[in-house]
């Protein structure tokens, strides 16, 4: 299981009266605690994302445990019943990783629309640097294929914004339509440009996100006694 930790220098920014604050918290420090609540919930899909991944990896490899599926699979009274036990329907076990996997994109595009809100506030800009072009050169498809997850209604129909998907062929000579797929552990989907986007659900996607949450915390100036997170 793989946990990754950010430390916060502090508990509160260091206080600056010309700042204007909602509910005891500047914009500032709203912003930041939304991008630790992404972090973590990428994190925490992450981890469902492994464990149906080895769940399922598990299913397809031993014969013994896909024997009751089998048993069921032409008697509808055995198949409740297998139900009623607790175990999960079949295509659960494979809809569960997309669930999983949907959420950390999801849940690190938010991320980057919230990076995207903080390096609009004049009090954050100077900090931010180019923390937001580091996610979308390790990350080029983040956006394109959350976009297109958000609108899989118009992607099945090769649709972008009710128009035709541009035809790539010319451009990568793979032009088919690809909507939610997993091929290992990357999310694919046909991106608004026609283009085939991938977002890899792995470790090393969110390292990327926590090296540019610690930089960002550690750029500011806080008071109070450092914080562990997650707790």
């Amino acid at each position: 299981m793989d946990i990754f930790e950010i430390t916060v220098p502090g508990y509160t920014l260091r206080r600056d009266p010309s700042v204007p604050r909602v509910d005891g918290m500047s914009d500032v420090e709203q912003l930041l605690s939304h991008l630790e609540t992404c972090f973590f919930d990428a994190n925490l899909a992450l981890i469902l994302f492994d464990q149906a991944w080895q769940h399922f990896q598990h299913l397809l490899s031993d014969r013994d445990a896909r024997q009751p599926y089998k048993d069921a699979r032409q008697n509808l009274d055995a198949k409740r019943a297998l139900w009623q036990s607790g175990v999960l329907p079949w295509d659960f076990n494979s809809r569960s990783l997309h669930m999983h996997a949907h959420s950390f994109v999801f849940a690190l595009e938010g991320f980057w629309r919230a990076l995207g809100q903080l390096q609009g506030l004049a009090s954050a800009s100077a900090v931010l640097g180019g923390l937001r072009d580091r996610i979308k050169a390790e990350v080029p498809d983040l956006v394109g294929v959350r976009d297109s997850a958000h609108h899989a209604d118009e992607r099945v129909q090769g649709l972008v914004k009710s128009k035709p998907l541009p035809n790539p062929l010319a451009g990568d000579g793979r032009s088919e339509l690809v909507v939610s797929v997993l091929h290992g552990q990357g999310l694919e989907y046909t991106k608004a440009d026609g283009h085939r986007g991938r977002v890899e659900i792995t470790p090393g996607t969110l390292q990327v996100f926590q090296l540019v949450l610690q930089e960002l915390v550690n750029a500011f100036s806080w008071e109070g006694p450092p914080r562990h997170l997650p707790h």
